[in-house]
């Protein structure tokens, strides 16, 4: 299989290309230049949201050091009535928002938990902040917190793909998701007068007459795509955009499947691939098809878009199960190990003891290439519920190599997996 491109970045943060301007002044009727800078595309989080299980304690160790990793000021925030069943809720001078306290937010033991929820602009301030998204998101993880909704997105500032062209392959049903479609959630207003809404092939569509355009696939109880105008909406808010074209295509991710994408995002993060793996995670959410004559049901064998598949830069998708079902997996797999490989190797083991360590470095050497995103994924769970920190697919080939060789010329090895080599 051809080795898969990285997505590359050649853009300034998404605050360079917007600026608030006072409705009604001189700078909002005629622009603040003639001049365009030229952007590509930008990758970001835009989104995080995790819940601790435990009693909110702001003297703890553990929350001192949060604040620290997220570079706020620990004495400026304001306090307010808490939301989804919390009592109290922290406003922190960066936006970062901890809600805590209520009987109905406590977990199924019975105990109390607490949020910590930064939105898109929360995001940004962090990045202006120089922030560090890996010690962040490990600090968060490593102190037992789940993961309950992160978004990946990227801007498209090229003008290669039009909002009509997706309203196109929306109307004549040619895209594929693994997902089912809900209900428009709002957020109508930001697109001015003259809304419309309707639903076409299982997605909800909103129009303006600005050029508004949203469009959803999936749900908010598992995953989403979200593409829309950003530009358009940055103006409906009276900010300056300096870019003639902005498409944002916003994966969210919930609940379970937060945990798993939470995962995956770290690890691209540790070993620098964030940008391709944004993208596969877009592309695992929805693929946008050529015209073709395929069923509704067989759509997914279908051609890509070539300007979908140039935008996400040829990367493979990325899917994955929620995290119980990695764990039930897990679980299954090693008892599939014990109860049936565990016989054959203790039969390997007695026929040939001498050999045995030779037979087992020749298995690991030949499964390593095999592992994908999501089995480390499955592996860092289970390094950090022994208290062991995440690998990343480049640590776990070398390991493998570096200390189990590949003896294929050995006579035992040869008769055993002959088929193989």
């Amino acid at each position: 299989m051809a080795k898969k491109n990285s997505l590359s970045v050649s853009v300034k943060p998404e605050a360079s290309a917007e600026r608030p301007v006072k409705a009604g002044s001189e700078a909002a009727a005629v622009g603040l230049s003639n001049t365009l800078p030229i952007y590509d595309y930008s990758t970001c989080l835009d989104y995080v949201k995790f819940r601790f299980d435990g009693e909110f304690d702001f003297e703890s160790k553990f929350f001192k050091d949060l604040l620290t990793v997220l570079k706020v000021k620990p004495f400026l925030f304001e306090e307010s009535k808490g939301n989804m069943g919390y009592k109290k809720k922290l406003i922190f001078d960066e936006n970062v928002i901890f809600q805590y306290g209520g009987d109905t937010t406590k977990n199924g033991e019975g105990n109390e938990t607490w949020l910590l929820e930064m939105s898109g602009s929360s995001c940004r301030d962090f990045d202006e902040r120089l922030g560090s998204w890996v010690d962040f998101l490990s600090h968060c993880i490593n102190g037992k917190g789940r993961c309950t909704r992160i978004d990946v997105a990227i801007d498209d500032f090229t003008g290669n793909i039009s909002v009509d062209e997706i309203k196109y392959r929306i109307r004549k049903g040619l895209f594929s998701m693994p997902m089912r479609s809900w209900k428009m959630h709002g957020g109508v207003e930001l697109l001015s007068p003259g809304v419309e809404k309707q639903t076409i092939n299982g997605v909800d569509l909103i129009q303006s007459h600005n050029d508004g355009f949203t469009a959803d696939f999936g749900t908010k109880y598992s995953k989403q795509l979200s593409i829309y105008n950003k530009r358009a909406e940055r103006m409906s808010k009276e900010y300056a955009v300096f870019v003639n074209s902005w498409l944002r295509y916003e994966g969210r991710f919930f609940k379970e499947s937060a945990v798993s994408a939470v995962n995956i995002v770290l690890a691209s993060m540790q070993n620098g691939s964030f940008q391709s793996v944004a993208a596969g995670l877009i592309r695992g959410l929805v693929e946008f098809k050529e015209k073709n004559n395929f069923s509704k049901h067989d759509r997914a064998r279908a051609p890509i878009w070539r300007k979908w598949d140039e935008m996400l830069n040829h990367v493979e998708k990325i899917t994955f199960v929620n995290q119980a079902k990695i764990e039930t997996s897990l679980a299954r797999k090693h008892e599939w190990l014990l109860n049936y490989a565990g016989k054959t190797l203790t039969k390997a083991l007695l026929a040939n003891p001498g050999k045995f360590e030779d037979l087992i470095s020749f298995i690991f050497r030949f499964s390593i290439d095999k592992l994908d995103k999501n089995d480390i994924a499955s592996i860092n769970k289970l390094r950090r519920q022994a208290g062991k920190p995440d690998i990343s697919p480049d640590f776990a080939l070398g390991f493998v190599k570096d200390n189990y060789e590949e003896n294929k010329d050995d006579t035992y090895i040869k008769d055993v997996f002959y088929r193989y080599l």
